[in-house]
């Protein structure tokens, strides 16, 4: 699909787009069948296109879209004679950017967009999908409202003390505090279901790493063989787990390396160990605890470990003689498929730790939202303060400015032009 923004959008369609209809003059928002020719009149493609009148359209400007048949070269051959009618190739999230400018969008709504295309999970889904509703929006437009109206009273009693009443002002900036602070609390949630967990499994080789990444995805990604060392390099897949997506690597056996290609995986492993969240350390529980198991264990002194307690269906022989006994310990079988749901299952009531994923709210927040709150609370707490030290109203009232501002940033109300464009040129072009 070619889609085109701006006051000549219907002008550049007629200009390449030979309609089927007996009527020629377009509608807005009626989908047309036709033909795309070139300035020759040879046929490029079969098309359906509409024409959208603005402001009734995704950017609030005229918007014509032309639906042709898949290929990179008819793609192409559009988009050229498009250029060559006075059009220019979008820049990323130029659409989504004009939207915004033009009012049919707040930033959170924005954002929302990005999040829905990136999600990786249905979780990760339905969190985009509520913020581009307006869950978030609405929350913050909700406090912002109340600040605006507890600051107009207050400025009203210093305008006018002999006729207006100074304002409760403690209960009704505790309210807000109260309710910024919940929405502070909701970062973490939003940051594992936006961008997951990195999780490396790692181990000597031949102790059923692969084996154990295909177990988990549920799927032969990785190739398995008996002979040691046959990982040399990094495998990268998303595991769903509950909706939260793990990014799993296998990686190649750690040892003395026997060769330069070997040496190269068991830096990668290293490299991905120092760059994970978790890692998944598999030991072959049909065998005794060895000397590169020990010094594994050693070398992830201080890192999240999980343990994996591979080939069970050989025996469980393993004693780790005090090596990782504070890490949890799961027994599996990757060829069998034993004990892979409860290691899922602990691997991921490890990472939520107890955060409330289920109800933290429609949308929780991400971490440009959690920096604008912070300031919004860090006013509203000099508001408060103000208030116990007996300040002046007027002094009260600039925190007051102060949280209001940062609230509007949230949303896109109070904010600058390099953190418009560091949200919008994180999308992709046709957005």
């Amino acid at each position: 699909m070619i889609r085109v923004s701006g006051g000549k959008a219907l002008e550049l369609l007629k200009s390449i787009f030979t309609s089927s209809s007996k009527n020629p003059e377009f509608e807005s928002h009626r989908v047309y069948h036709g033909w795309i020719r070139d300035n020759g009149g040879k046929t490029i493609d079969e098309v359906m296109a509409v024409y959208m009148r603005g402001p009734n359209s995704y950017t609030g400007e005229d918007v014509v879209e032309v639906s042709c048949h898949g290929g990179l070269a008819v793609t192409r051959e559009i988009l050229g004679l498009a250029v060559e009618r006075g059009a220019r190739l979008a820049e990323r999230g130029e659409f989504s950017r004009r939207a915004f400018l033009n009012g049919k969008m707040d930033l959170l709504k924005a954002e929302a967009i990005l999040d829905l295309v990136s999600a990786r999970t249905g979780r990760g889904v339905n969190l985009a999908a509520s913020q581009l509703a307006g869950s978030l929006s609405s929350s913050i437009g909700r406090l912002r409202s109340e600040l605006i109206g507890l600051l107009a009273e207050v400025e009203a009693s210093v305008d006018f003390p002999d006729d207006v009443e100074p304002p409760a002002i403690r209960t009704r900036v505790e309210s807000v505090r109260d309710e910024v602070e919940k929405l502070i609390a909701t970062e973490g949630a939003g940051r594992l279901l936006r961008e997951g967990v990195r999780m490396a499994i790692v181990g000597k080789p031949n102790v059923g790493k692969s084996s154990l990444l295909n177990a988990l995805l549920g799927e032969k990604r990785a190739i398995v063989t008996d002979e040691p060392g046959t990982t040399r390099d990094t495998i990268e897949e998303v595991i769903n787990i509950r909706g939260v997506p793990f990014v799993v690597v296998d990686t190649a056996g750690i040892r003395h390396p026997r060769d330069r290609a070997e040496e190269f995986g068991v830096g990668k492993a290293r490299a991905e160990i120092a760059g994970a969240n978790m890692v998944l350390l598999v030991l072959d529980a049909s065998t005794g605890l060895g000397d590169e198991d020990k010094v594994i264990l050693e070398e992830l002194s201080g890192a999240n470990v999980v343990l994996a307690l591979n080939k069970i269906d050989l025996g469980a022989a393993i004693s780790l003689n005090g090596y990782g006994n504070s890490c949890p310990q799961f027994k599996v079988s990757a060829l069998l498929g034993t004990g892979i749901g409860e290691l899922r299952d602990g691997i991921y009531d490890l990472v939520v730790k107890g955060q409330e994923i289920e109800s933290a709210g429609g949308s929780p927040i991400n971490l440009r939202h959690r920096e604008c709150l912070l300031r919004a609370r860090d006013a509203l707490d000099k508001a408060l303060a103000g208030c116990d030290g007996k300040c002046y109203s007027d002094l009260v009232a600039v925190d007051l400015k102060g949280a209001i501002v940062a609230l509007g940033e949230v949303s896109g109300e109070e904010v600058s032009e390099e953190v418009i464009s560091s949200i919008f040129d994180r999308f992709c072009v046709g957005k």
